[in-house]
This record gives C-alpha cells, structure tokens and sequence, in this order.
C-alpha cells in the first residue's frame, strides 16, 4: 500500500487493490480434520491473474549497478557480472548482492540462499575462483545453473539440458504409447497429440540454444523420429526421412528454425513498434 502511495496511484485503484489484499485468511484441511482460520497477514494471493504483476510492482525499484545486469521474473532474479578478468566480475557482484541484501532487509523478502547458485560462465579453465557471500552464508559455486527451465552450462554449449529435455520427452513419448499406437485414432489426431504434448518439451526456449552442437541437437531429433515411428506404424526398416515425408512431419531442426524466426521477427516488430495512447475519461 505504501508503494501504491508513492507512485501517485489514482485513489480509485488504490481503494480497489487495497480490498483486494486485505483481510485475507486461510485455513489447512487435512483427512477430514480442519485447521481454525488465520489471517494472511502478507504477500499476494498465489497463482492469481493479478499476483505477479503486484509483486513485479513491489519489487520494481530493486536496486541496480552500472557494472552489472539484473535479469527479472517474477520471484526469479539473476544477477550477471561480466569481465576478462574474473576477479573484477567477482567485485562487481559481490558489491551488487550487497546492495540486494539491503534492499531485501528493508522490504523484508526472504531468499533462499540454498537454491542460489554461481557459476562462471568461460570457456577458459577457472582458476583461483572466489565464493560470493548473501546474508553471511557463501553461494555454492556449479558447473550449471537453471533458470526459468533452462539448464546453462559453463561452457554455453546446452548440452545439459538438450540431454535433459530428450530423457523427458521420451518418457513422456513412453507414457502416451498406448495413444499414438492406438488404431481408434486418426493419424491426425496422434500427430496433433504429440505436437501438443511431446514437441514442446523439445523445443522449450529454442531460441536461446538454437545454435547448440549438432550432436547435441541430434539427441532430440531421435526422441521424434521415436514418436514418428510409432504413429506410422512403420517398421523400423523404413527410413526415417521417409516417415516423416509421409507424415507430412517437418524435421525438428526445420520446425526450430522456422518458428526461432518468427520469434525475433515478432520482437523485431514489438521493439519498433509506435506506442498508441488511448485516453479514457473516467468518472
């Protein structure tokens, strides 16, 4: 609320939101047996319409450095420090965390300390590496860190994660066998069924690893060419080519390259776009 004050909120929306967040309560059931009722005396409603963008809000003046990069998403942040050398990088992060840890005290929002993580991104050997620290407790350094689903190596190369993604959407290909094998269903519906449920897994931020090596791409291309076979029906002397020509089914590194695309095209398009006001009187 005090936030809302600063920024010079219309009171008409200030009283609207205000309704919305306070006098909240919860209780826990649990086999039969309820908890009495206890008010939710912070924090936004979870998995709400309006939860993240009131946090996104609360969080928008986090305190930010001229030698580092914050990445945001919602409760997820990501602090990057680069340099040639390493131990400046080091400084530049550890002065940025210090002034997060300020701000974070001040408007008291926990971190969890055991889910962050350092790496240092070269493809040098590191050598002589320091830890961070973050309320006096030093930051694990890794080899890999995932963030937003994604899993980024040290090396950039994704090979942790194309892998990762290739286990799951097999398992997942696995799991669905009994319906893309079914002769109840069209050949439509089964590729609409693993375009919808298997692909994405596939493909989940193409964008970023697009350019990944092709032995690691090729780990992917092989969970569909497993799915492709299995909704043919085709025996495993058939050429995979084949398949999928009757399929009518793009190659993966064909589908990633068209739809990467369009993705910059439309942030192409996004970032030159004019901005339109649109006025609205209201009583």
């Amino acid at each position: 609320m005090y936030k809302l004050i600063k920024a010079a909120f219309p009171d008409y929306l200030f009283r609207l939101i205000k309704s919305y967040l306070t006098e909240r309560t919860f209780f826990v059931s649990c086999n039969g047996t309820t908890s009495a009722t206890l008010p939710i005396t912070a924090g936004v409603p979870q998995s709400s319409v309006l939860g993240s963008l009131l946090f996104n809000f609360y969080s928008a003046d986090l305190p930010t450095s001229p030698s580092t990069n914050l990445a945001t998403f919602a409760d997820d942040k990501a602090l990057f420090s680069s340099h040639r050398n390493h131990r400046y990088a080091h400084l530049q992060a550890q002065r940025h965390l210090d002034l997060l840890q300020q701000w974070l005290t001040k408007w008291r929002i926990k971190i969890n300390t055991d889910k962050t993580a350092v790496v240092y991104f070269t493809r040098r050997r590191p050598r002589d590496l320091r830890q961070l620290s973050f309320f006096n407790e030093p930051l694990t350094i890794q080899t890999t860190a995932r963030y937003l689903g994604i899993d980024l190596d040290r090396r950039f190369t994704f090979a942790s994660h194309l892998q990762s993604a290739a286990k799951r959407a097999t398992q997942r290909t696995m799991a669905l066998y009994p319906m893309l094998k079914s002769p109840a269903l069209s050949i439509e519906l089964k590729l609409r069924i693993y375009a919808m449920m298997i692909r994405p897994i596939l493909t989940y931020a193409a964008p970023a690893w697009q350019h990944a090596a092709p032995t690691n791409l090729k780990k992917l291309q092989i969970v569909q060419n497993l799915a492709a076979r299995i909704i043919s029906g085709h025996s495993k002397d058939t050429r995979i080519i084949q398949i999928h020509e009757d399929l009518n089914l793009e190659l993966l590194s064909d589908f990633i390259a068209r739809t990467t695309r369009s993705f910059w095209h439309r942030i192409s398009i996004t970032q030159h776009a004019p901005l339109h006001v649109i006025g609205t009187l209201l009583p």
